[in-house]
């Protein structure tokens, strides 16, 4: 017979029997009458349905939190997320995340749950706890966990953060610093080893999450170089813009400050400001330098740069999703603007801000056709332009902070009279 059929039989036969027991077991609670061997089948049962809810309850936690940590890229919002779920799953009162660097005399605390943090502060000063430094301090370095349920007769030890009982586990440690998991006062309970498993466990995830964060920073940092690399190479091919990408798209990043811009928003419309003149390479000199006016067939080919600018990009699957924002931003919000003249809210978002940081520097800047205007004169064009060139909102948030863009500008230009 086959040996799959043989193993579905013994199974079954499996299943029979324990279900004859527990009926021979329901029979007996019935008449109140069990023998020894009864009470040690219920005690077993017992125990197999407390192990399966426990089991069930560290894959619940561990799949909680790796579901959130697996889309994570923020830090602050991943170790929110961690002492959060182990606060509640393993029910306690309170908990921390924190870091101790090295020669330093702190615990610096990344996230809490059910601390004072205005009394603690963000810093738990560990210099003058002799307990802590010549006893716990040597147990996380070696990679061990603290776990003490007699907290009562040493408060002091922990800080006064804990009543009755501590859970510390340590976590990628390394020669800068130190990570640790911390649980106080376990309610109604003791920790156990099953809550010290399922802490660990965690601790193991937030390692790699971290790793993943550190390497994912160290990619957008070199990205962002590369970008700001080849966005000033353009920049200095034409002496009149130098530098022109670099303070758009920190004007571009101040306005969408101001409108609330989420920090993803922001990066994006940064990298918009260094990108939105980069169609300007397949124009000649001769055009962009000219002194004078420019004729029909000369200011054509300028405003063909926003779709060049579009059509370089558009093969960076990373900068795919700014190219709105440049192909867009010679648009004016009363229409009539190029490439396509979109009008009011048909114009994308991150474009009309553009449009605005693109057109003050340049107000403010030489060009060989005109000299700068004072910010005063620029800030009173940018009013008379609004819900004509620029979007009214955009401009009214702009020239409502035009202290805070003064001090922008005098980044950029120090040494000049404004």
């Amino acid at each position: 017979m086959n040996r799959f059929l043989l193993a579905d039989k013994d199974e079954k036969t499996r299943q029979d029997l324990d279900l004859t027991l527990k009926e021979d077991l329901k029979n007996k609670l019935e008449h109140h009458f069990l023998e020894e061997k009864d009470h040690l089948y219920i005690l077993e049962l017992l125990k197999k349905r407390e192990e399966k809810a426990r089991i069930e309850e560290e894959l619940s936690l561990l799949f909680n939190v790796s579901k959130h940590l697996t889309h994570l890229y923020d830090l602050s919002k991943m170790y929110k997320i961690v002492i959060l779920y182990l606060v509640n799953q393993i029910n306690v009162k309170k908990g921390l995340i924190g870091t101790i660097k090295e020669g330093s005399k702190t615990i610096d605390i990344k996230s809490s749950e059910g601390l004072n943090n205005d009394q603690l502060g963000t810093a738990i000063n560990i210099k003058n706890n002799s307990y802590f430094n010549d006893f716990i301090l040597p147990k996380i370095l070696e990679k061990r966990t603290v776990l003490d349920n007699q907290v009562y007769r040493h408060k002091d030890r922990y800080f006064g953060l804990a009543e009755e009982s501590v859970l510390i586990v340590p976590f990628r440690i390394n020669d800068r610093e130190i990570n640790v998991l911390c649980l106080f006062d376990k309610i109604d309970q003791v920790f156990s080893a099953y809550d010290l498993k399922s802490v660990s466990t965690v601790s193991c995830l937030c390692s790699i999450s971290i790793d993943k964060v550190a390497h994912y920073q160290e990619l957008q940092e070199l990205f962002l170089e590369v970008t700001s690399a080849l966005s000033s190479a353009i920049d200095t091919a034409d002496q009149y813009t130098f530098g022109h990408s670099s303070r758009v798209a920190q004007y571009a990043v101040f306005i969408a400050e101001k409108l609330n811009f989420s920090k993803e928003k922001r990066d994006k419309i940064y990298l918009a400001g260094l990108f939105h003149d980069i169609g300007k390479i397949g124009i000649s000199l001769e055009i962009l330098h000219k002194p004078g006016n420019l004729t029909a067939e000369e200011f054509d080919k300028v405003k063909e740069h926003p779709v060049k600018s579009a059509n370089i990009l558009r093969s960076i699957k990373k900068l795919a999703n700014i190219i709105p924002a440049i192909m867009f931003h010679h648009e004016r919000f009363s229409g009539g603007g190029y490439p396509q003249g979109l009008s009011g809210e048909d114009i994308p978002l991150m474009a009309r801000v553009l449009c605005l940081a693109d057109a003050f520097d340049a107000m403010v800047s030489d060009r060989p056709y005109r000299k700068k205007m004072s910010l005063k004169e620029a800030f009173s064009q940018v009013e008379v332009c609004s819900g004509k060139q620029f979007d009214p909102t955009i401009a009214k948030v702009f020239t409502n902070f035009a202290l805070e863009v003064e001090d922008l500008h005098n980044s950029f230009f120090s040494s000049r009279d404004i």
